[in-house]
């Protein structure tokens, strides 16, 4: 959104009136609503995705370790590890998703 172009079309129509004053709090109001709703959700998708590398990297190192205790013949190993943490990644996004 760009303010200053709306605040001229504000003024253009109500001059400088109690309307134009309304038109131009409720304008700033969403402005700051919009942009505090962006920065979150950078935020939560920041969290998300350094949530996501440490825990991937901590399945890889667990992982790792139960290869080597059991030889690679683990029963309880995903088959495909990748898929594994895409499936669990598109979980945390989910559960982080603002609503």
């Amino acid at each position: 959104m760009d303010v200053q172009t709306e605040l001229q079309k504000i003024r253009h129509q109500y001059g400088t009136s109690e309307k134009a004053n309304y038109e131009i709090q409720k304008l700033f109001d969403s402005a700051i609503k919009e942009a505090i709703d962006k920065t979150i959700q950078q935020q939560v998708e920041w969290i998300v995705n350094t949530a996501l590398f440490k825990l991937s990297e901590e399945f890889r190192r667990w992982n790792q370790q139960w290869s080597n205790f059991d030889n690679g013949k683990s029963l309880i190993k995903p088959k495909n590890n990748e898929q594994f943490i895409a499936d669990l990644s598109e979980r945390y996004v989910a559960y982080f998703k603002p609503k």
